[in-house]
């Protein structure tokens, strides 16, 4: 017969297997805590800025024209092996650590190119953001010929540096999984109990009505009761005369 789990017997399992949800909740925020504080190591972002163009009014179309094919020559040109192989061979990184930590973004209708780096070390986000945005200025200015580039952040320490990662979301996310975890391994353990507890459950699994019950096994203060009696009995016999019993 199939059985349906409504809410009543949903809390009523939360409420008999409390204990292990609560272990199972703190084992696994406990995990996360650790590993967010000591095993992940930390993600910094690093920003460069480079403008491209003027903002001369003079023929506007003309000039957004301009532009725009600049911008678009611009980050390509960035992301060509020509700019990441030169700040490899002169600053000495590594091609993995340009490739996957390195980014160029460009926002719509805006001039302002942003070169992105991140990595576990901030110095070295910040270096490696520097390398690319003011290598790609100069080979631009002398391949190119493109006199209208400029790097914002050309002056040392004026380059962003952020956090971006939270260790207290990964903290919040390990709570999260733990009490979803702890549920779903009560559920599943009460799932394969087939222990019957009372008459409600045998009714369940049986599919027919229990008319009456019988207290068939008796309690240890029963049976202890019993033996105390059976003893009086007996003191009572060989006390007794004429085969009298006395109880």
């Amino acid at each position: 017969m199939e059985q349906r789990m409504d809410l009543k017997q949903f809390l009523k399992i939360l409420k008999k297997r409390f204990v292990s949800i609560i272990l199972t909740t703190l084992v696994v925020f406990v995990i996360a805590v650790v590993a967010s504080l000591y095993l992940i190591k930390p993600t910094y972002q690093a920003t460069e800025y480079i403008l491209i163009g003027t903002f001369s009014n003079e023929d506007a179309l003309v000039n957004s024209q301009k532009i725009d094919r600049l911008l678009a020559s611009a980050v390509d040109f960035m992301e060509s092996p020509i700019v990441v192989n030169t700040v490899k061979t002169k600053y000495d990184f590594k091609e993995e650590d340009i490739e996957e930590s390195v980014s160029i973004q460009n926002n719509k209708s805006s001039q302002i190119v942003n070169v992105v780096a991140r990595n576990s070390d901030p110095m070295t986000a910040e270096k490696i953001a520097n390398a690319i945005a003011s290598t790609s200025v100069e080979k631009m200015e002398d391949l190119l010929k493109v006199d209208q580039i400029e790097l914002l952040s050309s002056k040392k320490g004026e380059t962003q540096v952020i956090r971006v990662d939270n260790p207290l979301v990964n903290m919040v996310i390990g709570l999260a999984v733990g009490l979803f975890m702890g549920i779903a391994l009560a559920l599943l353990r009460e799932q394969f109990d087939d222990t019957i507890t009372n008459s409600e459950e045998l009714e369940l699994s049986l599919g027919i009505r229990i008319l009456g019950e019988v207290d068939a096994v008796q309690t240890k203060a029963e049976k202890q009761k019993m033996k105390l009696n059976k003893k009086k009995v007996e003191v009572d016999i060989t006390q007794g005369k004429g085969g009298e019993v006395r109880a």
